[in-house]
């Protein structure tokens, strides 16, 4: 299972959880800091409990 998660002012939320894939979560997140400026996001996979900051550079 992994987790896509906005941080924003220091705090965290969940957007959208339970992806099959790590890739489709992190798709999801390009696409989101694409469009917002200012945002980053984390993914986190469950699984292998890794955690993935992507963030607009």
């Amino acid at each position: 299972m992994v987790d896509l998660f906005v941080s924003e002012g220091g705090s965290r939320y969940l957007l959208k959880g339970s992806f099959d894939l790590q890739a489709d979560a992190e798709a999801e997140a390009f696409a989101l800091v694409f469009k917002l400026e200012r945002t980053k996001c984390l993914v986190i996979n469950h699984n292998t409990q890794r955690h993935k900051y992507i963030f607009e550079r």
